[in-house]
Protein backbone atom coordinates (compact mmCIF):
# COMPACT_ATOMS: atom_id res chain seq x y z
CA UNK A 1 0.00 0.00 0.00
CA UNK A 2 1.34 3.61 -0.97
CA UNK A 3 -0.07 6.37 1.23
CA UNK A 4 1.69 9.90 0.84
CA UNK A 5 2.66 11.91 4.26
CA UNK A 6 0.17 14.93 3.01
CA UNK A 7 -2.86 13.63 4.20
CA UNK A 8 -3.78 11.68 0.86
CA UNK A 9 -5.64 8.70 0.73
CA UNK A 10 -4.36 5.55 0.80
CA UNK A 11 -3.94 3.42 -2.86
CA UNK A 12 -3.30 -0.29 -2.78
CA UNK A 13 -1.11 -1.87 -5.94
CA UNK A 14 -3.07 -5.07 -7.14
CA UNK A 15 -0.34 -7.35 -9.27
CA UNK A 16 -0.89 -10.86 -11.53
CA UNK A 17 -0.02 -13.28 -9.54
CA UNK A 18 1.65 -14.94 -12.46
CA UNK A 19 3.83 -13.12 -13.65
CA UNK A 20 3.93 -9.53 -11.06
CA UNK A 21 2.44 -7.56 -14.16
CA UNK A 22 0.62 -4.34 -12.89
CA UNK A 23 -3.41 -5.28 -12.74
CA UNK A 24 -4.58 -1.94 -10.95
CA UNK A 25 -4.86 0.17 -8.03
CA UNK A 26 -7.41 0.88 -6.01
CA UNK A 27 -8.50 3.44 -2.96
CA UNK A 28 -7.76 0.95 0.21
CA UNK A 29 -10.61 3.10 1.76
CA UNK A 30 -13.32 3.75 -0.32
CA UNK A 31 -12.19 1.05 -3.72
CA UNK A 32 -12.49 3.32 -6.45
CA UNK A 33 -10.50 1.88 -9.24
CA UNK A 34 -8.12 4.30 -10.47
CA UNK A 35 -6.06 2.50 -13.04
CA UNK A 36 -6.46 -1.13 -14.24
CA UNK A 37 -5.78 -3.25 -17.27
CA UNK A 38 -7.85 -4.84 -19.22
CA UNK A 39 -7.52 -8.47 -20.94
CA UNK A 40 -4.41 -8.68 -22.50
CA UNK A 41 -4.04 -9.49 -26.42
CA UNK A 42 -2.80 -12.66 -28.20
CA UNK A 43 0.65 -13.55 -26.57
CA UNK A 44 -0.23 -11.21 -23.55
CA UNK A 45 0.46 -8.34 -24.95
CA UNK A 46 -0.88 -5.46 -23.21
CA UNK A 47 -3.05 -3.26 -25.97
CA UNK A 48 -5.37 -0.86 -23.81
CA UNK A 49 -5.56 -0.04 -20.04
CA UNK A 50 -8.32 2.21 -18.03
CA UNK A 51 -7.47 5.19 -16.56
CA UNK A 52 -10.41 6.93 -14.29
CA UNK A 53 -13.11 4.95 -16.66
CA UNK A 54 -11.83 5.80 -19.98
CA UNK A 55 -9.89 3.18 -21.75
CA UNK A 56 -6.25 4.50 -23.72
CA UNK A 57 -4.49 2.31 -26.41
CA UNK A 58 -1.11 1.30 -25.22
CA UNK A 59 1.28 1.32 -28.31
CA UNK A 60 4.65 -1.17 -28.72
CA UNK A 61 7.43 -0.74 -31.25
CA UNK A 62 7.36 -3.86 -33.30
CA UNK A 63 10.76 -6.27 -32.80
Amino acid sequence: MWVNNNGAQPWDRKRESEVGSPQNIENSNSGEVRWQTVPRAQGHRLVEIEVDGENYPVMHDEM
